[in-house]
Formats: structure tokens, sequence, C-alpha cells
């Protein structure tokens, strides 16, 4: 019967996904080469230790399939064997059964672990989003209501992701959004803005976000991203505050690339030099330093400030009539 049932799964181009077990030892043989997904075992073995044997089975691989060949007059036996995690049974009187059989269970198994692994990359996923350092969102491309949203999101809002569920995008911004001309735009449109986000308190902060049309479970969405640049406005506004203290210092202040070239000047330097700010941009500063008496050492400061070390000394500058004049000046590296 083994003999018989094999040459027919193999004349029929099966035989690679099966395994035929009659004895605890064959089915032990199976389980350790790891590519059998579809076990016949017949019922030759005995009920109780079938019973035994499909438990095992299924503790290792709950949903590996199991097809019980029986003798007619044992049907109700194998029919109890069912429950006890078999998919099917085939008799013996009744064979042609076993390829349409076969072929059900192995693709129900294949269709099983293809959704799994389905499954755990969308699980991987969504790890990977939650973990984002960013805000992203999905919204309904018609009404805005959040379906989804990331820890990120939550934590900045001060809301938890369930609350944020039930609200739209307008709850939590501070102005009317201007992404209506994207819900008539195809899949993959995008609108990139600054935004205000509000939130739970009522505090606010700046957001750069980036808007963009989806697909997504067979519907359109918007795939909303955003990035907190709270940081980065405050350090705007102290850059802004540091310009305006360097524009209004007493002491003349010139700032140059790795090559010397000229960069900045404040409005000191300007006067003291009796040069516009026009005329120094862009030139090199040892064009403004007189090359005799104490200027001497100036090169020698330009080498130092390469090797990251700052400068202290006097030395002969240049009006822009060619006059000489001293100065104490530093020169560092930023």
């Amino acid at each position: 019967m083994h003999e018989c049932i094999c040459t027919y799964l193999h004349n029929n181009n099966i035989s690679e996904n099966v395994g035929f077990v009659s004895n605890l030892s064959d089915w032990s043989e199976k389980l350790l080469t790891g590519r059998c997904i579809l076990t016949l075992a017949d019922q030759k073995m005995g009920q109780v230790i079938l019973n035994q044997a499909i438990s095992i089975l299924k503790s290792i691989d709950r949903e590996l399939p199991v097809i019980v060949i029986t003798d007619k007059e044992k049907q109700d036996e194998a029919a109890e064997l069912i429950s006890a995690g078999a998919s099917d049974y085939i008799t013996t009187d009744n064979l042609r059964r076993i390829i349409p059989v076969v072929n059900r269970e192995i693709r129900a198994y294949k269709e099983m672990i293809a959704a799994g692994k389905a499954k755990q990359e969308i699980k991987e996923l969504q790890n990977i989003i939650h973990s984002a350092e960013d805000e992203i969102y999905i919204l309904e491309s018609d009404s805005f209501s959040i379906r989804f949203a990331n820890r990120k999101a939550a934590k900045n809002l001060q809301y938890s992701i369930d609350e944020l569920k039930t609200m739209s995008m307008n709850d939590i911004t501070k102005e009317v959004l201007p992404i209506s001309t994207l819900t008539g735009n195809s899949t993959g449109a995008r609108k990139s803005f600054y935004i205000k986000m509000v939130r739970k308190d009522k505090t606010t902060y700046p957001a750069e976000a980036v808007f963009q049309t989806a697909e997504t479970e067979g519907k359109r969405a918007i795939l909303v991203i955003l990035h907190d640049i709270t940081e980065k406005e405050i350090a705007k506004q102290h850059a802004v505050v540091m310009n305006k203290a360097i524009e209004a210092s007493a002491s003349a202040v010139t700032i140059t690339d790795s090559n010397f070239n000229i960069i900045y000047v404040n409005q000191a330097q300007c006067r003291l030099s009796g040069r516009t700010r026009k005329d120094l941009l862009d030139s090199s500063v040892i064009a403004t330093v007189d090359g005799k008496g104490k200027s001497a050492d100036f090169s020698g400061a330009l080498s130092k400030c390469r090797d990251g070390k700052s400068w202290v000394g006097e030395y002969n500058k240049l009006t822009r009539d060619g006059e000489p004049y001293t100065v104490l000046g530093s020169v560092s590296p930023i």
C-alpha cells in the first residue's frame, strides 16, 4: 500500500511536498528533514499512537496538515482523529481522492505560510514606523480623519494613539491645511509646507510637513510625515540674536572660509578699514594686511588656525587708500 501510494503521488508530481509515515520512526525521520509540509499517516499505527503523534506534530507546527489513510471500517475512528488535529482522512477503497485532497491541503498550507509571512512583514514595518523620530500619519483622503498615527505623534501631541484615531488632522493643527488640492490628484502627488501643531494642552510647536497621496488596502489615503523643528527654530532665533550682537559690536569682526576668503564682516570692520562690505566680501583677508613690520607673523597665525589653534597679536592692516593702521587682533578657527 505504502509503495503504491508513493508511486501514485510521484506520477502526479506532488510527492516532493508529501511524506508517508506508517510508524513513529518514519514520523521522526520526516520531521527532522524539515521539508515535509504534508503527512499521510497510515491508521495501522493505531488510534492512540496516531493521536499522540498528531498532538506532537501540531505542537511543532500547528498549521502542518496531516491526512489519515484508513480502512473503510475504521472511518469513525479516523473522524475522531480530525478533532485531534488531522486535516482529513481517506479510505483505502477511495484512494482517487488522495490527489485533490493533497493538492488542497498543500495549497492551503502554502497560503497560510504566505499570510503569516506577510503578517510578520507588516508587524516589522509597523515597528519601524513606530520607532521613527518623525511623526507619521495616514489620513482619509476626503475627511482627513486619522486612520493611523505612530508613537512619536502620540508623544509629541500628548494624546494616546486611540485618541488620535478619533480625530481629524484639522483638530491638531492651528491653521487651514492647503492639502485639498491633493485629493483630486493621482497617487504619489506631494505637497510640502510649514505647519503649527497643537498639543492636548493647547501649546503649539512648529513642524515641516510632507503630505503625499497613497493607496492602502485598496483605498485612497494621504500619507503625512511631520518633523518637529522646535530646536531648529530656536537655533535660528539664536543665530539672529548673535548676528545682531556681532553687527552692533564696537570690535571689528571678520569671518573667512577655509581658504581665508572673507564671507562676513560687521559694520565696525567696514568703518575701521574705510571699505564697504561689498568691497571686502570674497576678497582674501591676506590682501587687507600690510606685509611689513608687525604683520610678518600674520601668515604664521593663519597656519596655526589651519591646525585648529588660536593666535593673538598685533599686526598692521591697510585702509582702502593703502594707509596702514595697527590692530590688536585674534585669529580663531570655528
